[in-house]
């Protein structure tokens, strides 16, 4: 067993007013089991210690219908996700783990090897991010018309999950938080801001992020074929 404990930060504080559902996406069923559930399973595989980020309205939900008598734990969510994961980075203080991997719940499909390559990433060189490079052509849009293309040979999708040395992503947090910066849309901006480097891990096309019913539906197909 390795000396070093890892953690992990599975954000679930969507409501589902994006998704048009009355239950949250995170919480609708998956071929009979909850979207989240599939996140939780290969966390719990991976690392010493879970947290669960929560929106307060759903914490009871997620406290006693989803984590029941399970070592983990829930926490309510800030105003932005990244709000949301300092509370969790927060949690996880005291226990001080070598790697923290931050998830997002709406992510279902991620497999526990891209998981387990990026805490191995982070392990050795601090930062770790999953992507794939993009098949579409890619431009700067501004006012409804094209600004200029991007060369998708340089370009990648950044996933989650993402992973990095608790001690790295909590000092970078709490600059930000020092300096009024709360819009980061992912951790990676924000250990990046400090002039870390970010390591990229090849992701998985599979690993989509369910945003509509369309997207719940591919995620069907996938695990259907995947069986």
């Amino acid at each position: 067993m390795p000396e070093y404990k890892t953690a992990g930060i599975i954000l679930a504080g969507g409501t589902g007013s994006r998704f048009g559902s009355d239950i949250p996406k995170q919480f609708l069923e998956l071929c009979h089991k909850r979207v989240i559930e599939y996140s939780i399973d290969k966390f719990l595989n991976l690392v010493d210690f879970l947290v669960i980020v929560s929106h307060t309205d759903w914490l009871d939900f997620l406290s006693f219908e989803i984590i029941k008598d399970r070592d983990i734990r829930a926490v309510i969510g800030g105003d932005t996700r990244q709000m949301s994961v300092y509370n969790g980075l927060c949690v996880l203080e005291k226990e001080n783990p070598r790697v923290v991997a931050i998830h997002d719940a709406a992510r279902p499909l991620f497999s526990e090897d891209l998981l387990k390559r990026c805490i191995d990433t982070a392990l050795t060189g601090g930062a770790a991010i999953a992507g794939i490079t993009s098949n579409d052509s890619l431009a700067r849009e501004g006012d409804g018309s094209i600004l200029h293309y991007i060369d998708r040979e340089t370009a990648i999708r950044i996933q989650t999950p993402q992973a990095f040395r608790y001690g790295d992503l909590y000092a970078a947090h709490l600059g930000a938080r020092l300096h009024g910066k709360n819009d980061y849309t992912d951790d990676s901006q924000v250990v990046f801001a400090t002039g870390t480097t970010v390591k990229i891990v090849k992701g998985e096309e599979t690993n989509i992020k369910i945003t509509s019913p369309v997207d719940l539906k591919i995620a069907e197909a996938i695990l259907t074929l995947s069986d």
